[in-house]
């Protein structure tokens, strides 16, 4: 089984429960396809538009 870091917490304690995967240390739940958009973005993240 994979283990995650939390976006929330930090910690390496985000595991795969079903539909989401869940962190132990801070109650926090995404599903897998938020969290790897939200990775995507931070590894990539999209440019500015500024006028």
């Amino acid at each position: 089984m994979k283990i995650y870091d939390c976006p929330r917490c930090n910690q390496q304690s985000l595991v795969p429960t079903g539909g989401f995967l869940s962190c132990h240390q801070c109650n926090y739940a995404i599903t897998a396809l938020a969290l790897a958009m939200d990775q995507r973005l931070q590894n990539h993240p999209l440019p500015s538009h500024a006028s």
